[in-house]
């Protein structure tokens, strides 16, 4: 897929508005979690060319070309929270998080920007819930669309929490959804949001997570600053390094103290050095293998398999999930089947954003006595 009319270019930082340089080039990097039958024919689709950009000064980073969420969240789209491991520990790590530091009992209302399928919601336990998700479920009332098209004047009395996770970096102008947020939030109001860390990114050398759904990688750094444009503060943060180094952070209207440490271009170059670096001798590993299988079918296998050619070799991938036995993804063409005995069998690990999944998946595999487990990353 080449850029056409449907895909939209920018090179201008949310922060500062400034004009962004290239880190990172991109060509033909694959969409992800999108499946379909598996059949003897094969044609390779979802593949767009990208790069990904960074404002030094703002220490933020974004992607080049924009896939319009008709193309990312299609009848193909299989994502639920409550389906995926990852994603529902972050919710529940998030909630802790939450709960950790504000007192609960004096909200009246929470409303949830991106709830999915109400699964953090469903945490909360007095409140009125609010999930504000163009394929929302799991709440008191749901507004189905996206949050540039609902009104949410109605909330503006209420004492409210207003909480997102991993919402903000999916959207094209982040902006907008503290202009929404700003004109309903009262000065006894407070936000929690979580996303994933371009801190954390850099210093675990985690390239395969760019990726077109996270068109945003927010940095402690530029998140302070964009609140601060908004007149808000950070009130308290923590990272997360258990589901895709998140930051989550608590903020409230005030005056905002910049904090975070800056991130050079040296840092991502030195990071994407790293990780390729890794990636060839995870390679090397899977080409030694007999026969190799894999294990857990990840929505963003499509993002390994484009560093790393040897995944092409495994016969298929074992996953527990029945809905996505018999399917592949668009742009892999490896079959997803239901678990047999790896007794004696060489296993890849193919499910590698969560570190709660890979030791769960290692666990069982050793178990079981495979005669050999490779994982794509050394730090579990």
């Amino acid at each position: 897929m080449r850029l056409g009319p449907m895909l939209r270019r920018s090179n201008l930082c949310p922060i500062c508005s400034g004009v962004m340089g290239e880190a990172i080039d991109l060509p033909g990097l694959p969409m992800t979690e999108h499946f379909e039958p598996h059949t003897n024919t094969f044609e390779m689709k979802g593949r767009v060319d990208n790069a990904l950009l960074f404002c030094e000064p703002c220490s933020h980073a974004k992607l080049e070309t924009i896939v319009p969420a008709s193309e990312l969240y299609a009848k193909n789209y299989k994502t639920k929270t409550s389906n995926s491991v990852g994603s529902s520990h972050s919710v529940k790590s998030f909630f802790a998080f939450i709960e950790r530091h504000l007192d609960l009992a004096g909200f009246e209302t929470v409303l949830d920007i991106g709830g999915n399928d109400g699964s953090l919601l469903r945490l909360f336990r007095t409140q009125k819930k609010v999930n504000i998700d163009p394929n929302g479920s799991g709440a008191d009332i749901v507004l189905m669309g996206y949050i540039e098209e609902v009104d949410l004047q109605d909330y503006k009395g209420m004492r409210k929490l207003i909480v997102s996770s991993h919402t903000l970096e999916h959207l094209e102008s982040p902006e907008i959804i503290l202009e929404k947020i700003n004109a309903i939030l009262g000065y006894g109001d407070y936000c929690a949001f979580q996303f994933p860390s371009l801190d954390s990114l850099v210093r675990d050398a985690r390239m395969d997570q760019v990726h077109h759904q996270h068109i945003h990688y927010f940095s402690l750094r530029s998140i302070s600053l964009l609140l601060a444009k908004h007149g808000m503060e950070i009130v308290n943060i923590e990272f997360d390094d258990s589901h895709y180094g998140t930051l989550q952070i608590i903020f409230r209207r005030g005056l905002e103290e910049l904090k975070g440490s800056s991130i050079r271009y040296e840092d991502l170059e030195l990071a994407n050095r790293d990780f390729v670096s890794e990636m060839i001798c995870f390679d090397d590993r899977i080409v030694r293998l007999r026969e190799p299988v894999g294990y857990g079918a990840a929505l963003m296998l499509p993002l390994l398999r484009y560093y790393v050619k040897g995944i092409d070799s495994l016969s298929c991938v074992y996953d527990e999930d029945e809905t996505k036995h018999g399917l592949r993804w668009i742009n892999l063409n490896v079959p997803i089947k239901s678990p047999k005995s790896v007794h004696g069998k060489d296993v890849v690990v193919c499910a590698f954003n969560t570190k709660l999944a890979v030791r769960k998946i290692v666990n069982k595999l050793t178990a079981e006595g495979a005669r050999n487990v490779v994982v794509p990353f050394h730090a579990l």
